[in-house]
């Protein structure tokens, strides 16, 4: 690759997206895990200047990390080694324009969050295999919205 345009390309923000197979308990303990991994991710994403969101519908969970490249790579190696996180997908990694979450370090999102917000209609992502650029688009008008 041309060094000039490698050197462009690490200036533009990096996203990985991935979905995995959420392997915790029913009930409070895995109420309590998955709030372990907004509490980590929170500072960790913070401290390192990542910004993300997570999507939870019970069975997958679907994130989007974006930053810098070599710092979205360490906390995905992290979420590789996690025990929480069963047959991880990646369904996108490289460099792209611009971050869709610039203001959230580690937003949650459940079904029920994107009902209540953007009403029935809400066009869910219906299997794990979810579309990069859907997904972002609904993730970015539910945190808008809720934000607004």
């Amino acid at each position: 690759m041309n060094e000039s345009l490698s050197q462009q390309n690490d200036n533009l923000p990096y996203r990985l997206a991935f979905y995995s197979t959420i392997a915790l308990p029913f009930g409070p303990a895995g109420e309590k895990s998955i709030d372990d991994i907004i509490d980590v991710g929170w500072r960790r994403n913070g401290a390192s200047g990542i910004t993300s969101v997570l999507y939870c519908d019970g069975a997958y969970f679907t994130q989007i990390l974006e930053g810098a490249r070599a710092d979205v790579e360490a906390v995905f190696r992290s979420i590789l080694r996690d025990d929480r996180h069963e047959d991880i997908v990646v369904t996108a990694r490289g460099h792209v324009p611009h971050r869709d979450f610039p203001w959230q370090p580690m937003a949650f999102v459940t079904v029920a969050d994107i009902l209540a917000t953007l009403g029935p209609g809400a066009m869910l992502p219906d299997t794990p295999e979810r579309q990069v650029d859907h997904f972002a688009s609904l993730m970015r008008q539910f945190l808008e919205r809720r934000a607004g």
